[in-house]
């Protein structure tokens, strides 16, 4: 005998799947909508909520409905509890995002944010916060757009404490204390984590800190102590005018790594700059035992032997220098230059009738009239010549 086929219960099955599908593809589509233009926030706020309340197990729509209310939070709401209202409405989207996937490190970083952007006294959060970015910490090491906001929020709330420090004589009750410090350290463990990952960010970092902060030991806190790093602030520093702590990371670059002839070179230009001759061509004497081939160096060496009157010693500099590179034109013009700086007009003379042979631009003529007035004893003449033909070679 052939079996019954029951057709209503086929039917009905067949219409519950349809109905699943159909069910999650308006939500899918409302979601979808809600992303067409973040300009219109009210329209969109209305997409997303009909996708929540189709489907209410989705973290991904809980996500997006929750940053909407953050973004109308902090964009459109002119009151303060208005503000919050929408804030605290964030808070729960993204809590229920981070309960349905725990393991999303985005939910986690937005419910931090969310937190933080709540205008009550943050110590209230403060257990929350943290651990929201130590769980996205966790789950995404290496996301630098999660590392780099982190820090700049605890940066500022170590900055707003410390204000509110300043003003009242004390931070405040312990808990507060507890906040302010646990705050700096958090901004300094999150910044060096950065920059483990990627230490392009340094200049950035330490723009940001410094904008708070001008405090020496702050600085150097958000440093890895790393020769590239501590020369990398030494220069901040300099550029700041914070000479004597400048100094100290010039010289930590070079203790720790001394064979490298940047950290000596970076050291030597800043001294340089700073009118300190003598313990310049100090370290661009290393500078030139580290890279006997460096042009820089014996650049420098000259400029600052001439800044000290000792001609002979700057020479003796562009003379080795030309002997490495003699094809460059530029160095042999310099080398005149310094012999009519050191009034030594003949050997000038002599040194640009030798390139004239090696650039046409260097004229006959002028050689000429300079050995003229050479020989007519009117050195100052013959002097402005040559300086004045140089330039204009130059200057071609």
């Amino acid at each position: 005998m052939r079996k019954k086929i029951h057709v209503i219960p086929i039917v009905f099955i067949l219409g519950l799947l349809l109905f699943m599908v159909m069910r999650q593809f308006m939500a899918n589509f409302c979601w979808r909508m809600g992303h067409q233009d973040w300009k219109e926030l009210n329209k969109i706020m209305s997409y997303l909520e009909r996708s929540v309340a189709i489907d209410d197990k989705n973290a991904l729509f809980h996500f997006s409905l929750g940053r909407v209310f953050l973004n109308k939070g902090l964009t459109e709401a002119t009151q303060l509890r208005a503000r919050n209202r929408w804030i605290r409405k964030s808070t729960d989207e993204f809590q229920k995002a981070a309960g349905l996937e725990p393991t999303h490190s985005d939910y986690h970083f937005h419910l931090g944010i969310s937190y933080g952007c709540l205008a009550y006294p943050p110590p209230f959060y403060w257990k929350v916060i943290q651990n929201s970015f130590r769980r996205t910490a966790m789950l995404n090491p290496t996301n630098v757009h999660h590392l780099y906001p982190i820090g700049i929020y605890y940066l500022n709330e170590s900055d707003r404490l410390k204000n509110i420090g300043e003003s009242t004589g004390e931070i405040g009750l312990s808990y507060y204390k507890k906040y302010a410090a646990m705050s700096k350290d958090n901004y300094q463990s999150y910044f060096r984590k950065l920059l483990d990952i990627n230490d392009g960010y340094l200049g950035g970092i330490l723009k940001k800190c410094f904008s708070v902060t001008q405090e020496y030991n702050d600085l150097k806190a958000v440093i890895r102590d790393t020769p590239n790093d501590h020369a990398f602030l030494a220069r901040f520093l300099n550029n700041k005018g914070m000479w004597q702590e400048a100094k100290k990371e010039f010289l930590a670059a070079i203790n720790l790594e001394p064979d490298n002839p940047i950290h000596n070179s970076d050291f030597a230009y800043a001294l340089f700059k700073r009118g300190d001759f003598e313990n310049a061509i100090h370290w661009w004497e290393k500078q030139k035992i580290l890279d006997p081939r460096d042009k820089r160096a014996y650049l420098f060496l000259a400029n600052g032997f001439m800044k000290l009157k000792q001609f002979d010693d700057a020479l003796r500099e562009l003379r080795d220098l030309i002997a490495l590179y003699p094809a460059n034109i530029k160095y042999q013009v310099k080398l005149i230059r310094t012999l009519l700086a050191a009034h030594r007009v003949d050997e000038a003379i002599d040194e640009y009738h030798k390139i004239m042979g090696k650039n046409p631009n260097f004229s006959k003529d002028i050689y000429d009239t300079a050995r003229y007035y050479q020989r007519k004893g009117n050195y100052s003449k013959a002097t402005k010549i040559l300086n004045k033909a140089i330039s204009l070679v130059l200057n071609k």
